[in-house]
Parts: C-alpha cells; structure tokens; sequence
C-alpha cells in the first residue's frame, strides 16, 4: 500500500525507507517480450537451451527489464496525491552488482531525497534499491528522479 503524501509533505519523508513494494515474477514469457519489444534477444535472456550452458544455468533477465520495472514499484510505494501528472526526469547511476535468474522475482525499496522546486512542481531524487527474491544483495541501485507537477 502506498504510502500517500502532498508536494508541500516530501519533505516530511525525505531519508526514510519505504518498501518493500511487492514481489514481481521475472518469468520467462517475460523475458520473451521484453525481447521481442526491444529486439533485445541475447541468447542469455532468450534461449533457456542455451543458457543452461552458460554462466548462470538458465537465461537471466535484461537489466534494462528490471530497471524499467523501478518507477512502477516506486509509485506503488509512494503516491503524491495533488500531483497532475509525475514523470521521470533522470535515471542517474544506474547499477547492476548482480543478475536476475529467469524464474525470480524482484521487488524494491526506495528512500526518498529532500523535494526541490520546480516550475509547475516539484523534483525528488529517489534512491532506489531491488532485490531478488533469495539474492543477498541488490541487483540493481538507482536514483530515480521524479517530477511532480500541478
């Protein structure tokens, strides 16, 4: 469940964890799409044959796949309930310490920064961290950048 807050209330918020979001499944059909979406099909994320061979003993999921997953997760953790319309602004420092194996799911905590003014709104810079399910550590940091407009 969300945690709902104002543009004038971020800053009540900032530095405080919020999360875990829910767990989301990285199956296979998913990896298929992703793949067929972006033309991203590397035998590593498309072939299960293959990639029972390979360095992790099945396919793994696109980083891309699962960073593209971190706003979502963000807006299930956060609502900004007098925001018109919140975009993505920036994507900074994207990182990837570990894979995710086809078959695992991930979910995400964010901590978010202190709002900034902006015309029509505001800017929080939100330091976001997800995790597999089993894993011992995330497989993928980020600070997601936010606009919430008026």
């Amino acid at each position: 469940m969300a945690l709902r807050t104002t543009m004038d209330d971020l800053t009540g918020i900032a530095g405080i964890t919020l999360g875990p979001s829910a767990w989301r499944a990285l199956e296979q059909p998913a990896l298929d799409g992703w793949a067929a979406l972006t033309g991203e099909d590397a035998w590593i994320h498309a072939d299960p044959a293959r990639a029972q061979t390979g360095p992790f003993g099945t396919t793994i999921a696109p980083s891309l796949l699962v960073l593209s997953l971190v706003p979502a997760m963000v807006a299930e953790l956060l609502e900004v309930t007098d925001a018109a319309v919140t975009l993505v602004q920036a994507v900074a420092g994207a990182r990837f310490p570990q894979t995710v194996p086809s078959g695992t799911a991930v979910r995400a905590s964010v901590v978010p920064g202190v709002p900034v003014d902006r015309p029509g709104g505001v800017e929080v810079s939100h330091a976001v961290e997800v995790h597999r399910d089993g894993g011992t550590g995330p497989v993928c940091a980020v600070d997601l950048v936010l606009r919430h407009y008026r």
